[in-house]
């Protein structure tokens, strides 16, 4: 029975050893609470993926510039593709131009059946003036390049 008694008082007892080291070990805990280990967490995550497919000989250019620049190719590619302006192909001014030119054309076309049904005299002076206009827009998108 005695041994009894001495397990009920080490459980009641609050200086008791086992009690001593659960306060050691909370203290610890609260200490170790604050510091972090292990590696930092990414802060600027890529989450997004594109797949990119190159010939062999586009391959090799991109290798070789990543090469001397120093960087792993995708490096390289993500660098390059966020850092290099590239020039669309058409500007909204020559797009507006293209489409002024794509009516001048019907409208040259239409002039062009007309002059085959009445004869060619009679629209000579037209179809110059819609020549010259078609001219004009060919120019200044020539200039533009």
């Amino acid at each position: 029975m005695g041994s009894l008694f001495q397990i009920h008082d080490r459980k009641k007892a609050p200086d008791s050893r086992i009690s001593k080291l659960k306060k050691a070990n909370k203290m610890k805990y609260n200490i170790q609470q604050n510091i972090k280990k292990g590696r930092p967490r990414i802060t600027d995550k890529k989450l997004h993926l594109k797949s990119v497919r190159y010939n062999e000989k586009q391959y090799r250019i991109v290798l070789d510039n990543a090469k001397n620049a120093g960087m792993k190719p995708s490096e390289w590619i993500r660098e390059s593709s966020i850092k290099t302006r590239v020039k669309p192909r058409f500007s909204t001014e020559d797009r507006k131009v293209l489409h002024v030119l794509a009516g001048v054309s019907n409208n040259l076309n239409q002039l062009t059946a007309l002059s085959h049904q009445a004869g060619m005299d009679s629209f000579k002076e037209k179809c110059q003036k819609v020549i010259d206009e078609i001219s004009n827009y060919l120019k200044l998108l020539s200039d533009d390049r």
